[in-house]
C-alpha cells in the first residue's frame, strides 16, 4: 500500500523494482509507461532523497509544476481524500493550464 508516508526507496523496491526486473530495463522502458506516452526529454532535474515520502518528492514537483503553494496543494489533496470518502465534493479551483505538460527527471524513475 502506498500513502502519505511510503519512503521513496520504498516505492523503488515495491513497485518500480518488479516492473522492470524481469526485462533488466528502466522503468521508462516498461511496457506500463511505453503504453503512456514512453520516455520524454525532462524540463526539471528533480534532487531528492531516496529516505523521504515518496508524498513530498511529488508535492514539490506539483508545487513547481502549478506555481501553487505547497499549503494549498497539501489542502486540496486531503479535500479530495475527503471527498472520497464521502464528506462532499471540491469546487472552485483551477489549475494552471499546461501544468500537466512539464516533465521531470527523478534517478528512480530512469
Amino acid at each position: 500500500l502506498i500513502n502519505k508516508t511510503t519512503k521513496t526507496a520504498d516505492i523503488v523496491k515495491s513497485l518500480l523494482i518488479p516492473l522492470s526486473a524481469e526485462n533488466m530495463i528502466s522503468y521508462m522502458q516498461s511496457d506500463f509507461m511505453l503504453n503512456h506516452g514512453g520516455p520524454i526529454v525532462p524540463n526539471t532535474l528533480v534532487s531528492h532523497w531516496w529516505g523521504t515520502c515518496f508524498f513530498w518528492d511529488i508535492l514539490c514537483i506539483m508545487q513547481h509544476a502549478t506555481g501553487l503553494s505547497g499549503f494549498v496543494l497539501h489542502a486540496l489533496i486531503d479535500h479530495a481524500e475527503m471527498r472520497d470518502l464521502g464528506a462532499g465534493s471540491f469546487k472552485g479551483y483551477c489549475l494552471p493550464q499546461g501544468f500537466l505538460d512539464k516533465a521531470y527527471w527523478m534517478c528512480i524513475f530512469a
